[in-house]
C-alpha cells in the first residue's frame, strides 16, 4: 500500500465512526483500513471501544438508569453493589431507575430492627434477590427455592458470574406447596411460571409455548427441617398465585418466622389469601404496607388493590419485632 492510503486512513476511521454504522459494517470496514494501516491497530481498537461505552453510557443516561455494568469476557453484567448479573439471561435489570429491589427489602426491614441472618427465598426464579442477599449479607444463610428448569438454567448461570463465588447461598430445585412429592408446574411462562395451572393456563398459554411437568415439591416446615432451618428472619414468597399453598406451614410454625415479604395477586382467588393472611395471623404476625404502616383491615386493603393491579406486595412482621421497634 502507498504512503497516501496510511496518510488517509485515521481520517477514514475518524468517518466511519462518525457515522456510527452497524457492529458488522463497523467491524468490516475496521478490517479493511487495519489492511492498509496495520500499525494502527490498537490506536483503532481502542478509539473504536472508547467511544461504544460512551455511546452506551450517554444512552444509560438518557434513559435515567444510574446503575453499573460489567464487560468481561464477552458478556455484558450489571452490578448490583456487587452482585452480578448477566445482561444476556434477562434485561429487567435496566427497568427500573430506583435502588435494587432487593436494597428496598433490606432498607424495609432495617426500620422494624431486623438484621436477617437466615432468608428463605421462594419462588426464586432467575437469583435476582437470592444473589442480592448473600452477597450484602455475607453472614447470612440464604436458601433459594426455584423448580422451573428453564429458571434454574438462568439462576446457575447468574450464580457462576459472581466474584468471588457466594458460599453462603444455596439453591434448592423445587417448589414450596401444600404438599411433599411432585407438583404439576407450568414450563414456558418464564418469571410467571406457577404450580396454579388449571386456574392460570389459559393466561399463560396466550401467544406462549407453555408446557406441564411435575417438579419435586415439599411443605415449608418438612424443607426447613430438611435443611435445619429453626428461625427464619426473612421468608419471601413470590409464587404467581401459589403463596396461599404455604399456609398449613405457617401455621404450624408459628414463633419461627419474624417477617414475610410476600406477593399477592390476581392468580388466586381472595379467600385463598385470606386463608394466607389468617395463617400470618395465626403464627403472631401483623400485616404492614411497603411504608411499614399496618394495616387495619387486611382484606379490604389487598381487595382495593387488586382492584386496580395484578399484585400487590405485603409484609408481615412478628408482633413482638414490630412492638421493639416501630418504622417513624
Amino acid at each position: 500500500m502507498g504512503d497516501e492510503d496510511t496518510r488517509g486512513a485515521p481520517e477514514r476511521f475518524g468517518a466511519l465512526l462518525a457515522r456510527r454504522p452497524a457492529p458488522e459494517e463497523l467491524w468490516a470496514e475496521l478490517e479493511a483500513l487495519l489492511a492498509v494501516d496495520p500499525k494502527r491497530r490498537r490506536s483503532y481498537q481502542a478509539k473504536l471501544l472508547a467511544q461504544t461505552f460512551r455511546d452506551a453510557a450517554e444512552l444509560a443516561a438518557r434513559c435515567g438508569w444510574p446503575g453499573k455494568v460489567v464487560i468481561a469476557d464477552g458478556q455484558v453484567m450489571v452490578d448490583q453493589d456487587g452482585a452480578l448479573l448477566s445482561a444476556a439471561v434477562d434485561n429487567r435489570y435496566f427497568r427500573s431507575n430506583e435502588p435494587p429491589a432487593g436494597a428496598n427489602v433490606l432498607e424495609w426491614l432495617k426500620g422494624f430492627g431486623v438484621a436477617p441472618r437466615t432468608i428463605l427465598d421462594v419462588g426464586a426464579n432467575i437469583g435476582e434477590l437470592s444473589i442480592y442477599w448473600a452477597r450484602r449479607l455475607p453472614e447470612a444463610r440464604v436458601i433459594a427455592f426455584e423448580p422451573a428448569p428453564e429458571n434454574l438454567v438462568d439462576f446457575r448461570a447468574n450464580l457462576a458470574l459472581q466474584d468471588p463465588p457466594l458460599t453462603n447461598l444455596e439453591l434448592v430445585a423445587e417448589a414450596v406447596s401444600d404438599r411433599a412429592g411432585t407438583i404439576a408446574f407450568t414450563v414456558g411462562a418464564g418469571d410467571l411460571n406457577t404450580t396454579m395451572v388449571e386456574a392460570n393456563l389459559e393466561r399463560l398459554t396466550a401467544g406462549r409455548e407453555v408446557s406441564i411437568v411435575e417438579v419435586p415439591t415439599d411443605t415449608l416446615d418438612s424443607l426447613c427441617a430438611r435443611l435445619g432451618v429453626d428461625q427464619i428472619d426473612l421468608l419471601k414468597v413470590d409464587t404467581e398465585g401459589g403463596e396461599p399453598r404455604l399456609a398449613g406451614a405457617i401455621r404450624s410454625m408459628a414463633g419461627r418466622i419474624r417477617s414475610a415479604f410476600v406477593e399477592i395477586s390476581i392468580y388466586n382467588t381472595l379467600d385463598a389469601y385470606a386463608d394466607l393472611v389468617a395463617a400470618f395471623a395465626a403464627a403472631g404476625m401483623a400485616m404492614y404496607d411497603k411504608r411499614g404502616r399496618p394495616v387495619a383491615k387486611p382484606m379490604d386493603w389487598l381487595q382495593s388493590r387488586l382492584a386496580t393491579r395484578p399484585a400487590v406486595n405485603a409484609w408481615f412482621v412478628e408482633t413482638e419485632t414490630a412492638s421493639r421497634s416501630l418504622p417513624k
